[in-house]
């Protein structure tokens, strides 16, 4: 799908088309899959992340 964004911004060089294909590129890079294969925005992964960490500690 982001290679129809970047044709998009190759044929037009508009910086819209840019803009476009550079949010798509964020937005896959973003999304990742877990273990499972269920997926899992990178917000997500260091919220789990951080409660694994925590949960060993005693206050």
């Amino acid at each position: 799908m982001k290679e129809t964004y970047w044709t998009q911004f190759m044929a037009t060089g508009s910086v819209a088309d840019y803009l476009n294909y550079k949010m798509v590129e964020k937005s896959a890079a973003d999304t990742k899959c877990d273990k499972n294969g269920t997926k899992n925005s990178r917000t997500e992964q260091k919220n789990q992340s951080a409660k694994g960490k925590t949960q060993g500690r005693k206050g």
